[in-house]
Protein backbone atom coordinates (compact mmCIF):
# COMPACT_ATOMS: atom_id res chain seq x y z
CA UNK A 1 0.00 0.00 0.00
CA UNK A 2 1.14 3.65 -0.56
CA UNK A 3 0.75 6.75 1.37
CA UNK A 4 -1.44 9.50 1.36
CA UNK A 5 1.27 11.77 1.67
CA UNK A 6 2.94 10.08 -1.89
CA UNK A 7 2.13 12.07 -4.91
CA UNK A 8 -0.86 11.53 -7.03
CA UNK A 9 -1.19 11.77 -10.80
CA UNK A 10 -4.34 11.93 -12.53
CA UNK A 11 -4.89 12.31 -16.56
CA UNK A 12 -8.40 13.12 -17.51
CA UNK A 13 -9.66 12.41 -20.67
CA UNK A 14 -12.32 14.21 -22.88
CA UNK A 15 -13.14 14.02 -26.36
CA UNK A 16 -13.66 18.30 -26.57
CA UNK A 17 -11.56 20.77 -24.08
CA UNK A 18 -10.21 23.98 -23.67
CA UNK A 19 -11.05 26.31 -26.32
CA UNK A 20 -14.33 23.98 -27.22
CA UNK A 21 -16.19 24.97 -23.38
CA UNK A 22 -19.30 23.49 -22.00
CA UNK A 23 -20.96 22.64 -18.93
CA UNK A 24 -18.40 18.81 -18.57
CA UNK A 25 -15.73 21.15 -20.13
CA UNK A 26 -15.73 23.74 -17.39
CA UNK A 27 -16.52 21.27 -14.69
CA UNK A 28 -13.17 19.31 -15.32
CA UNK A 29 -11.06 22.33 -15.31
CA UNK A 30 -12.56 24.26 -12.32
CA UNK A 31 -11.83 20.47 -10.91
CA UNK A 32 -8.40 19.87 -12.25
CA UNK A 33 -7.68 23.78 -10.73
CA UNK A 34 -8.74 22.81 -7.34
CA UNK A 35 -7.39 19.05 -7.36
CA UNK A 36 -3.84 21.07 -8.42
CA UNK A 37 -3.89 23.12 -5.09
CA UNK A 38 -4.18 19.66 -2.74
CA UNK A 39 -1.00 18.78 -4.66
CA UNK A 40 -2.49 16.41 -7.00
CA UNK A 41 -0.70 16.50 -10.64
CA UNK A 42 -3.60 16.72 -13.02
CA UNK A 43 -3.40 16.92 -17.08
CA UNK A 44 -5.55 16.81 -20.14
CA UNK A 45 -5.82 14.15 -23.04
CA UNK A 46 -8.02 15.49 -25.07
CA UNK A 47 -8.93 15.02 -29.24
CA UNK A 48 -7.13 17.50 -31.54
CA UNK A 49 -9.51 19.73 -33.26
CA UNK A 50 -8.71 21.88 -36.51
CA UNK A 51 -4.99 24.14 -35.51
CA UNK A 52 -4.66 23.76 -32.06
CA UNK A 53 -1.62 23.27 -30.71
CA UNK A 54 -0.98 19.41 -29.49
CA UNK A 55 0.03 20.79 -26.60
CA UNK A 56 -0.75 23.89 -24.60
CA UNK A 57 -0.82 25.05 -20.79
CA UNK A 58 -4.25 26.95 -19.81
CA UNK A 59 -4.73 28.18 -16.34
CA UNK A 60 -1.95 26.06 -15.15
CA UNK A 61 -3.54 22.66 -16.48
CA UNK A 62 -1.34 20.95 -19.11
CA UNK A 63 -3.56 20.09 -22.63
CA UNK A 64 -2.68 17.17 -24.57
CA UNK A 65 -4.33 16.78 -27.86
CA UNK A 66 -4.03 13.31 -29.89
CA UNK A 67 -4.85 13.81 -33.52
CA UNK A 68 -7.85 11.82 -34.67
CA UNK A 69 -10.34 11.52 -37.60
CA UNK A 70 -12.65 14.34 -37.87
CA UNK A 71 -16.30 12.24 -37.24
CA UNK A 72 -18.14 8.82 -37.56
CA UNK A 73 -16.94 5.72 -35.94
CA UNK A 74 -13.46 6.62 -37.40
CA UNK A 75 -13.03 9.35 -35.12
CA UNK A 76 -13.81 7.14 -32.10
CA UNK A 77 -11.52 4.27 -33.10
CA UNK A 78 -8.65 6.92 -33.98
CA UNK A 79 -9.33 8.21 -30.47
CA UNK A 80 -9.03 4.70 -29.05
CA UNK A 81 -5.67 4.31 -31.42
CA UNK A 82 -3.97 7.58 -30.48
CA UNK A 83 -5.17 7.79 -27.09
CA UNK A 84 -3.10 4.44 -25.93
CA UNK A 85 -0.12 5.14 -27.70
CA UNK A 86 -0.01 8.38 -25.58
CA UNK A 87 -0.45 6.65 -22.67
CA UNK A 88 1.96 4.02 -23.58
CA UNK A 89 4.59 6.98 -23.90
CA UNK A 90 3.60 8.26 -20.43
CA UNK A 91 2.38 5.67 -18.49
CA UNK A 92 5.07 6.85 -15.40
CA UNK A 93 3.18 10.19 -15.63
CA UNK A 94 -0.10 8.92 -14.51
CA UNK A 95 -2.11 6.54 -12.09
CA UNK A 96 -5.56 6.98 -12.46
CA UNK A 97 -7.51 7.57 -15.70
CA UNK A 98 -9.98 10.08 -15.05
CA UNK A 99 -12.40 9.80 -17.79
CA UNK A 100 -15.99 12.42 -18.59
CA UNK A 101 -18.46 10.91 -20.82
CA UNK A 102 -19.33 7.75 -22.40
CA UNK A 103 -17.16 7.53 -24.93
CA UNK A 104 -14.32 8.64 -23.30
CA UNK A 105 -15.51 6.35 -20.21
CA UNK A 106 -15.01 3.47 -22.65
CA UNK A 107 -11.44 4.28 -24.32
CA UNK A 108 -10.43 4.88 -20.71
CA UNK A 109 -11.12 1.38 -19.19
CA UNK A 110 -9.65 -0.46 -22.18
CA UNK A 111 -7.01 1.43 -21.39
CA UNK A 112 -6.96 1.03 -18.04
CA UNK A 113 -7.16 -2.54 -18.35
CA UNK A 114 -3.85 -2.60 -20.60
CA UNK A 115 -1.59 -0.74 -18.65
CA UNK A 116 -3.11 -1.77 -15.97
CA UNK A 117 -4.10 1.87 -14.72
CA UNK A 118 -7.27 2.14 -12.05
CA UNK A 119 -10.07 3.98 -14.30
CA UNK A 120 -12.88 6.65 -12.95
CA UNK A 121 -15.67 7.09 -15.43
CA UNK A 122 -17.84 10.06 -14.75
CA UNK A 123 -21.38 10.39 -16.06
CA UNK A 124 -21.43 13.98 -17.40
CA UNK A 125 -25.09 14.31 -18.53
CA UNK A 126 -28.64 13.30 -17.09
CA UNK A 127 -29.69 11.04 -19.85
CA UNK A 128 -26.28 9.93 -20.79
CA UNK A 129 -27.66 6.03 -19.57
CA UNK A 130 -30.42 6.33 -22.13
CA UNK A 131 -28.75 7.92 -25.02
CA UNK A 132 -26.03 5.67 -25.09
CA UNK A 133 -28.76 2.90 -25.30
CA UNK A 134 -27.06 1.43 -22.51
CA UNK A 135 -30.25 -0.68 -21.48
CA UNK A 136 -32.30 -0.65 -25.27
CA UNK A 137 -29.56 -2.02 -27.61
CA UNK A 138 -27.67 -5.09 -28.07
CA UNK A 139 -25.00 -2.81 -28.85
CA UNK A 140 -25.34 -0.85 -25.06
CA UNK A 141 -25.70 -4.31 -23.72
CA UNK A 142 -22.13 -4.72 -25.06
CA UNK A 143 -20.75 -1.31 -23.60
CA UNK A 144 -22.04 -2.05 -20.30
CA UNK A 145 -20.41 -6.05 -20.23
CA UNK A 146 -17.10 -3.69 -21.07
CA UNK A 147 -17.62 -0.73 -18.64
CA UNK A 148 -18.18 -3.52 -15.37
CA UNK A 149 -15.08 -5.24 -15.92
CA UNK A 150 -12.63 -2.39 -16.83
CA UNK A 151 -14.16 0.91 -14.98
CA UNK A 152 -13.36 0.96 -11.32
CA UNK A 153 -15.43 3.73 -9.74
CA UNK A 154 -18.68 5.09 -11.74
CA UNK A 155 -19.25 8.87 -10.83
CA UNK A 156 -23.13 9.45 -10.72
CA UNK A 157 -23.85 13.51 -10.70
CA UNK A 158 -27.71 13.13 -9.37
CA UNK A 159 -29.42 10.53 -7.42
CA UNK A 160 -31.36 9.67 -10.78
CA UNK A 161 -28.22 8.48 -12.22
CA UNK A 162 -26.87 6.36 -9.61
CA UNK A 163 -30.27 4.47 -9.77
CA UNK A 164 -29.62 4.10 -13.59
CA UNK A 165 -26.71 2.53 -13.41
CA UNK A 166 -27.58 0.71 -10.65
CA UNK A 167 -30.58 -0.70 -12.98
CA UNK A 168 -28.18 -1.64 -15.55
CA UNK A 169 -26.05 -3.83 -13.77
CA UNK A 170 -23.47 -1.64 -12.62
CA UNK A 171 -22.52 -2.73 -8.47
CA UNK A 172 -23.90 -0.77 -6.10
CA UNK A 173 -20.17 -0.54 -4.27
CA UNK A 174 -18.50 0.58 -7.97
CA UNK A 175 -20.91 3.77 -7.99
CA UNK A 176 -20.53 6.67 -6.00
CA UNK A 177 -22.51 10.53 -6.25
CA UNK A 178 -20.59 13.06 -6.49
CA UNK A 179 -22.70 16.42 -7.47
CA UNK A 180 -21.45 18.85 -9.92
CA UNK A 181 -19.00 21.98 -8.50
CA UNK A 182 -18.74 25.56 -7.64
CA UNK A 183 -16.10 28.23 -6.49
CA UNK A 184 -17.35 30.01 -4.04
CA UNK A 185 -15.92 33.55 -5.18
CA UNK A 186 -18.23 36.35 -5.27
CA UNK A 187 -17.57 37.31 -8.79
CA UNK A 188 -20.37 39.38 -9.72
CA UNK A 189 -19.71 42.13 -7.11
CA UNK A 190 -16.85 42.96 -9.81
CA UNK A 191 -19.23 44.76 -12.27
CA UNK A 192 -22.07 47.99 -11.30
CA UNK A 193 -25.16 46.53 -11.89
CA UNK A 194 -26.58 49.18 -13.66
CA UNK A 195 -23.76 49.61 -15.69
CA UNK A 196 -24.35 46.25 -17.17
CA UNK A 197 -28.14 46.87 -18.00
CA UNK A 198 -27.22 50.18 -19.76
CA UNK A 199 -24.99 48.31 -22.08
CA UNK A 200 -27.84 45.78 -22.78
CA UNK A 201 -29.61 48.82 -23.30
CA UNK A 202 -31.70 48.75 -20.79
CA UNK A 203 -32.42 51.48 -18.06
CA UNK A 204 -31.16 51.10 -14.32
CA UNK A 205 -34.31 50.60 -12.79
CA UNK A 206 -35.36 47.64 -15.00
CA UNK A 207 -35.72 44.36 -13.30
CA UNK A 208 -33.83 41.63 -15.35
CA UNK A 209 -34.43 38.09 -15.29
CA UNK A 210 -31.86 35.67 -16.78
CA UNK A 211 -31.46 32.63 -18.41
CA UNK A 212 -27.97 31.12 -19.14
CA UNK A 213 -27.55 27.59 -21.51
CA UNK A 214 -27.69 26.77 -24.94
CA UNK A 215 -30.32 27.64 -26.95
CA UNK A 216 -31.45 23.80 -27.65
CA UNK A 217 -34.98 22.18 -27.63
CA UNK A 218 -34.26 20.34 -24.10
CA UNK A 219 -33.59 23.80 -22.76
CA UNK A 220 -37.71 24.97 -22.80
CA UNK A 221 -36.70 28.82 -23.91
CA UNK A 222 -39.70 28.47 -26.21
CA UNK A 223 -41.87 27.55 -22.99
CA UNK A 224 -40.01 30.53 -21.39
CA UNK A 225 -41.03 33.15 -24.19
CA UNK A 226 -44.87 31.72 -23.85
CA UNK A 227 -45.03 32.70 -20.40
CA UNK A 228 -43.24 35.72 -20.53
CA UNK A 229 -45.70 37.68 -23.28
CA UNK A 230 -47.82 37.39 -19.84
CA UNK A 231 -45.68 38.37 -16.95
CA UNK A 232 -44.00 41.66 -18.81
CA UNK A 233 -48.22 42.57 -19.64
CA UNK A 234 -48.14 42.75 -15.62
CA UNK A 235 -44.45 44.24 -14.87
CA UNK A 236 -43.74 46.32 -17.90
CA UNK A 237 -40.30 47.18 -16.57
CA UNK A 238 -39.55 43.82 -16.21
CA UNK A 239 -36.86 42.28 -19.06
CA UNK A 240 -35.61 39.08 -19.85
CA UNK A 241 -31.92 38.46 -20.48
CA UNK A 242 -31.44 35.05 -22.90
CA UNK A 243 -27.66 34.52 -22.49
CA UNK A 244 -26.27 31.85 -24.79
CA UNK A 245 -26.28 30.56 -28.47
CA UNK A 246 -27.47 27.50 -30.24
CA UNK A 247 -29.55 25.71 -33.20
CA UNK A 248 -33.12 27.35 -32.03
CA UNK A 249 -31.48 30.79 -31.95
CA UNK A 250 -33.02 31.94 -35.17
CA UNK A 251 -36.73 30.42 -34.21
CA UNK A 252 -36.70 31.69 -30.58
CA UNK A 253 -36.07 35.28 -31.82
CA UNK A 254 -39.02 34.60 -35.07
CA UNK A 255 -41.20 33.29 -31.46
CA UNK A 256 -40.28 36.54 -30.13
CA UNK A 257 -41.16 38.92 -33.12
CA UNK A 258 -44.76 36.86 -33.37
CA UNK A 259 -45.33 37.10 -29.77
CA UNK A 260 -44.85 41.24 -29.67
CA UNK A 261 -42.44 40.64 -26.59
CA UNK A 262 -39.27 41.41 -28.86
CA UNK A 263 -38.75 44.47 -26.78
CA UNK A 264 -38.82 43.43 -23.93
CA UNK A 265 -36.03 41.30 -24.01
CA UNK A 266 -32.82 40.88 -25.35
CA UNK A 267 -30.59 37.64 -27.05
CA UNK A 268 -26.95 38.73 -26.09
CA UNK A 269 -25.33 35.16 -27.25
CA UNK A 270 -22.79 33.25 -25.75
CA UNK A 271 -20.81 35.21 -23.31
CA UNK A 272 -17.23 34.21 -22.14
CA UNK A 273 -18.03 35.83 -18.72
CA UNK A 274 -21.64 34.73 -17.38
CA UNK A 275 -20.70 36.23 -14.17
CA UNK A 276 -21.41 40.00 -15.68
CA UNK A 277 -24.88 39.38 -16.46
CA UNK A 278 -25.81 37.54 -13.14
CA UNK A 279 -24.70 41.12 -11.66
CA UNK A 280 -27.01 42.54 -13.57
CA UNK A 281 -30.07 40.20 -12.77
CA UNK A 282 -32.50 40.03 -10.59
CA UNK A 283 -33.98 36.47 -11.27
CA UNK A 284 -32.67 33.64 -12.89
CA UNK A 285 -34.68 30.82 -14.96
CA UNK A 286 -34.03 27.39 -15.86
CA UNK A 287 -37.28 25.87 -17.52
CA UNK A 288 -35.31 22.73 -18.80
CA UNK A 289 -36.93 19.84 -20.18
CA UNK A 290 -33.92 17.56 -19.38
CA UNK A 291 -31.44 18.76 -16.91
CA UNK A 292 -28.24 16.98 -14.97
CA UNK A 293 -26.60 19.45 -13.02
CA UNK A 294 -26.70 22.63 -14.33
CA UNK A 295 -23.81 24.39 -14.64
CA UNK A 296 -25.39 27.98 -14.91
CA UNK A 297 -27.99 26.72 -12.00
CA UNK A 298 -25.28 26.48 -9.57
CA UNK A 299 -23.32 29.70 -10.96
CA UNK A 300 -26.79 31.48 -10.44
CA UNK A 301 -27.48 30.15 -6.82
CA UNK A 302 -23.82 31.19 -5.71
CA UNK A 303 -24.17 34.68 -6.82
CA UNK A 304 -27.53 34.65 -4.48
CA UNK A 305 -29.78 34.94 -7.02
CA UNK A 306 -33.16 33.37 -6.04
CA UNK A 307 -34.10 30.63 -9.04
CA UNK A 308 -37.14 29.16 -10.67
CA UNK A 309 -36.28 26.13 -12.38
CA UNK A 310 -38.73 23.29 -14.26
CA UNK A 311 -39.25 19.95 -12.74
CA UNK A 312 -37.02 18.13 -15.81
CA UNK A 313 -37.71 14.29 -16.56
CA UNK A 314 -34.23 13.56 -15.60
CA UNK A 315 -34.98 15.22 -12.07
CA UNK A 316 -31.53 17.39 -12.71
CA UNK A 317 -32.98 20.80 -10.95
CA UNK A 318 -34.57 19.04 -8.24
CA UNK A 319 -31.89 17.78 -7.09
CA UNK A 320 -30.09 21.41 -6.89
CA UNK A 321 -32.87 22.81 -5.96
CA UNK A 322 -35.45 23.20 -2.59
CA UNK A 323 -39.38 24.45 -3.70
CA UNK A 324 -40.25 27.42 -1.85
CA UNK A 325 -36.91 27.51 -0.03
CA UNK A 326 -34.21 28.97 -2.21
CA UNK A 327 -35.82 28.62 -5.33
CA UNK A 328 -38.97 27.30 -7.08
CA UNK A 329 -40.06 23.85 -9.10
CA UNK A 330 -42.62 24.23 -11.28
CA UNK A 331 -43.96 21.30 -13.09
CA UNK A 332 -43.42 20.69 -17.11
CA UNK A 333 -46.10 22.30 -18.46
CA UNK A 334 -47.72 24.45 -16.06
CA UNK A 335 -47.29 27.78 -17.38
CA UNK A 336 -49.99 29.70 -15.29
CA UNK A 337 -47.92 28.50 -12.38
CA UNK A 338 -44.84 29.76 -14.09
CA UNK A 339 -46.44 33.41 -14.85
CA UNK A 340 -47.55 33.40 -11.50
CA UNK A 341 -44.01 32.48 -9.49
CA UNK A 342 -42.15 35.18 -11.65
CA UNK A 343 -45.02 37.69 -10.64
CA UNK A 344 -44.51 37.10 -7.13
CA UNK A 345 -41.33 37.30 -7.14
CA UNK A 346 -40.97 40.47 -9.22
CA UNK A 347 -43.57 42.06 -6.60
CA UNK A 348 -41.56 41.41 -3.53
CA UNK A 349 -37.86 42.35 -3.30
CA UNK A 350 -37.40 41.07 0.51
CA UNK A 351 -38.69 37.66 -0.71
CA UNK A 352 -35.78 37.60 -3.65
CA UNK A 353 -32.91 38.77 -1.00
CA UNK A 354 -34.08 36.07 1.40
CA UNK A 355 -33.83 33.36 -1.28
CA UNK A 356 -31.15 33.99 -3.01
CA UNK A 357 -28.97 34.53 0.41
CA UNK A 358 -30.39 30.84 0.97
CA UNK A 359 -29.40 29.97 -2.46
CA UNK A 360 -25.75 30.85 -1.80
CA UNK A 361 -25.75 29.03 1.50
CA UNK A 362 -27.13 25.67 -0.47
CA UNK A 363 -24.34 26.07 -2.52
CA UNK A 364 -21.53 26.55 0.35
CA UNK A 365 -22.86 23.24 1.67
CA UNK A 366 -23.76 20.92 -0.47
CA UNK A 367 -22.12 22.22 -4.00
CA UNK A 368 -18.59 24.03 -3.24
CA UNK A 369 -15.98 23.23 -5.35
CA UNK A 370 -13.70 22.70 -2.61
CA UNK A 371 -16.01 19.82 -0.97
CA UNK A 372 -16.31 18.22 -4.53
CA UNK A 373 -13.05 17.97 -4.77
CA UNK A 374 -12.00 16.73 -1.69
CA UNK A 375 -14.58 14.50 -2.74
CA UNK A 376 -12.44 13.27 -5.44
CA UNK A 377 -9.24 13.14 -3.61
CA UNK A 378 -10.44 11.00 -1.26
CA UNK A 379 -11.73 8.54 -4.23
CA UNK A 380 -8.40 8.78 -5.68
CA UNK A 381 -6.68 7.19 -3.08
CA UNK A 382 -9.43 4.66 -2.17
CA UNK A 383 -8.65 3.48 -5.56
CA UNK A 384 -4.69 3.29 -5.28
CA UNK A 385 -5.29 1.69 -1.92
CA UNK A 386 -3.45 4.24 0.19
CA UNK A 387 -3.17 4.67 3.40
CA UNK A 388 -3.46 7.84 5.73
CA UNK A 389 -0.36 8.36 7.30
Amino acid sequence: MQRMNQQLRVVMLLRQFYPRTGGYQNQALRLARELQKRDIVVSVLTQQHGTLAPYEVHQQIPIHRVPTFRAGHLASVSYLFTSFLWMVRNRRQFQIIHANRSSSGLIAGLIGCLLRKKVLYKLTRGDEVEAKGFRTTWLGSLKVHCLKRTVDKFVAITEEIKEALQQIGIPAEKVVKISNGMPLEDLSQAYDKEQVKLQVGWAAETTVITFVGRLVPAKGVDWLLEVWQHVVRKHERARLLIVGDGSERGALEAQAQALGISNTLAFVGRQPDVFKFLAASDIFVLPSRQEGTSNALLEAMSQSLPVIVADDVLGGNRGVVNHQQDGYVIKLGESKTFVDTLCKLLEDVELRTEMGKRARRKIEKNFSMTSVADRYCALYHELLGNTAK
